[in-house]
């Protein structure tokens, strides 16, 4: 198998590549792509909690925290206590975060635009359908289990191979 057969390094290339754009489109903001994900999240679903986007977003707890953080001190977000549960923070984008959607909004989709340029409607349909699945099978993956599975089946191809 060569590298452009894995999946894995295809989307490792174009996750690193969409955040070098990103992070050159955002900085007029003073965002990085994650902080511009977090306040898309919460501009679009409203106040939630810091767990809720972390894992909406499938970001670790202390990424999420170390972007928050910086997201309140630049002035996009307020993080207070929850009522309910006082280990939990609640996030609230400010006004600052909804004026500037639709420009977040136009950078996203440009970046789509330029990637699916000459492809037919169609394709582009198929790529997204079969990258929510890849998505959603990822959702709660266990990758020990994953991980035994393939030592699992690497063992009995190896012990079919002497037999």
């Amino acid at each position: 198998m060569s590298r452009n057969e894995s999946i894995g390094y295809l989307t490792s290339v174009l996750y690193r590549k969409n955040q070098l754009y990103l992070n050159q489109a955002l900085k007029p903001f003073d965002l990085s792509s994650s902080e511009m994900l977090i306040l898309h999240r919460l501009c679009t679903h409203g106040e939630c909690s810091q767990e809720e986007v972390a894992s909406h977003l499938m970001i670790d707890k202390a990424a999420i925290t170390r972007a928050v953080q910086s997201l309140e001190k630049k002035g996009w977000l307020t993080r207070s206590r929850s009522e309910t549960d006082k280990r939990a923070f609640i996030l609230k984008p400010l006004q600052k975060s909804y004026d500037h959607q639709t420009e977040f909004l136009s950078i996203m989709s440009y970046w789509t635009e330029f990637l699916t340029d000459g492809m037919s409607r169609e394709e582009v349909t198929v790529l997204f359908r079969l990258l929510t699945s890849m998505q959603e099978r990822l959702r709660d993956a266990d990758f020990q289990a994953i991980n035994d599975r393939r030592q699992n089946v690497k063992q009995n191809t190896e012990q079919k191979r002497k037999s």
